[in-house]
């Protein structure tokens, strides 16, 4: 590529927002903010960048477009393609990848709105599926070694985040300082310590006129916020409403209350669709609601931490005392739901859990869908579904930060646009590197060439600010010594090579 033809343009400053790789890739020409769009030279690296992805996880898997209905998140149509699809083991395994985009509807991405490559793995039992999250996991290892990152260990619960601690960075997380648990926020688990044990009561119906916020009833009552059972209501894409219990003193992770219930994608339930379902908003109660058409009550495994809760008896101005888990009402799942904050006890060792900001690289998880298939034997089993996550961009950003000096960016040779930045000087220099150019093209090599009519000390600072493996200059001084002067971007030192030997050496093949 010749940068007299590339599209976009090295800048000398930008406005210092996010962290400093990303600084980085706006100066350097590869993204642009406003709108968002990677330009040509970002575009090529994070092609690179899925090519090694493949290539380091052995991937065999086939390519899906998916264009999910308005309402309906990319994971649960690919569940409902795969539901329709995998009919017996001889379908099995079977991995399908989707790339999501900006905009796209989904329930595994991060909070915030990004490129993801998503794997899904479909297995025949739970044993299988495990090796492959073995192997997936040695898989994603290889990958960032190649991208030269030595990114923490995985953070093991539901599934593995890899991530990479970074100030200003775009994913949210919680970590402890204490044993070095790390989490991003929609994923992270807290430990819920077990409330004093006590003898369940029988369940006494009280008074508690204008009582309609956990705060409320908690003080009327006089018990602490952790002896209530809170009810917060969502309602799937057909408006049906999904009843959530959970203690007093806890939030609900609406990512993993949708995970819970096979990917279903969730909005807060509106005063409509709780009137229709016959809950009185206030003052609900689990207490009576099955058989109601609800799409599910979900009970957090909080409930089990204790005993003789307040709930409220689904009658304005009136709770319940005494609600005990699963005595007195039952639920359709029932899961760890709880929202992971700051302040909150370390699933691990119970030190109290700091907020942070990083990147967040790929993820795993397994996934619980209502997916069966035939088995030999003539009966149905249950699919068990893995799936892995790449976030390119943020890949991209994190070797930006962590591969960089003070002149610009130190592309690895894995992910690099270009392998090497073809520098001519001078009349003489811009014939002699063009000649080198069409030899090394001819051979395969990928060769920026920069054909530009401007000063030395503008070409060598592009040159440093892109940040390509090797920088090769031609003018009047490498001719008379015999070649071209070489210079590995993380090196201080260049020397000159006789010309052919410099075609061999970059680009071997005839």
């Amino acid at each position: 590529m010749r940068m007299s033809q590339l599209f976009g343009k090295t800048l000398r400053k930008v406005e210092a927002r996010g962290s400093e790789g990303m600084v980085l890739l706006v100066r350097a020409g590869f993204l642009r903010r406003e709108p968002h769009a990677w330009l040509p030279l970002g575009a090529r690296m994070l092609q690179k960048c899925r090519e090694l992805w493949d290539a380091c996880l052995s991937q065999s898997a086939q390519q899906m477009m998916v264009r999910p209905r308005p309402k309906e998140a990319v994971e649960k149509a690919v569940m409902n393609i795969a539901g329709k699809e995998i009919a017996s083991y001889r379908d099995l395994p079977a991995f399908l990848e989707v790339e999501t985009r900006p905009g796209s509807k989904t329930l595994f991405h991060l909070e915030e709105d990004t490129t993801a490559i998503l794997c899904f793995g479909f297995h025949s039992d739970p044993e299988e599926m495990e090796d492959y999250i073995t192997e997936a996991v040695k898989g994603v290892s290889r990958f960032l070694e190649a991208c030269g990152l030595e990114a923490p260990a995985p953070q093991e619960s539901d599934g593995w985040d890899w991530i990479i601690p970074l100030e200003g960075g775009p994913s949210r997380l919680v970590r402890c300082p204490e044993c070095g648990y790390e989490a991003p926020v929609r994923w992270a688990k807290i430990r819920k310590e077990p409330l004093p044990p006590e003898e369940p009561r029988p369940i006494e119906e009280v008074a508690t006129p204008g009582c309609t916020t956990i705060e409320a009833v908690a003080n009327f009552v006089g018990v602490p916020k952790n002896k209530t059972a809170k009810a917060v209501f969502y309602s799937d894409e057909n408006g049906q409403v999904v009843f959530v219990v959970i203690r007093g003193d806890l939030d609900v992770n609406e990512t993993r209350l949708a995970c819970a219930l096979g990917w279903v994608p969730l909005k807060p339930a509106t005063e409509a669709e709780l009137f229709m379902a016959g809950i009185v908003a206030g003052y609900a109660s689990p207490v009576g609601m099955s058989g109601r058409g609800l799409r599910a009550i979900v009970a957090d495994d909080s409930l089990l931490t204790g005993a003789n809760f307040v709930a409220g008896a689904n009658k304005e101005g009136y709770h319940l005392l005494n609600v005990n888990y699963p005595r007195d009402f039952k639920a359709d799942a029932e899961a760890d739901i709880a929202l992971a904050r700051p302040g909150d006890p370390c699933p691990r060792c119970g030190a109290p859990l700091e907020g942070g900001c990083g990147i967040v690289i790929a993820s795993l998880r397994r996934a619980r869908p209502n997916l069966t298939y035939n088995t030999p034997e003539k009966t149905r089993a249950p699919i068990c579904v893995s799936v892995l996550a790449l976030y390119p961009e943020h890949l991209a950003e994190a070797v930006a930060q962590l591969h960089h000096d003070e002149r610009g960016l130190m592309w690895p040779r894995a992910l690099a646009p270009y392998q090497v930045h073809l520098i001519g000087l001078g009349e003489e220099g811009l014939r002699a590197a063009e000649e080198l150019y069409q030899k090394l093209t001819a051979r395969g090599c990928e060769v920026l060439f920069d054909d530009r009519d401007e000063s030395p000390g503008v070409k060598f600072t592009d040159a440093d600010l892109i940040g390509l493996p090797i920088r090769a200059v031609i003018g009047k001084r490498s001719l008379a010594q015999g070649g071209v002067e070489v210079k590995e971007r993380r090196e201080k030192e260049s020397k000159i090579t006789e010309m052919d030997s410099f075609i061999a050496h970059i680009a071997p093949g005839s």
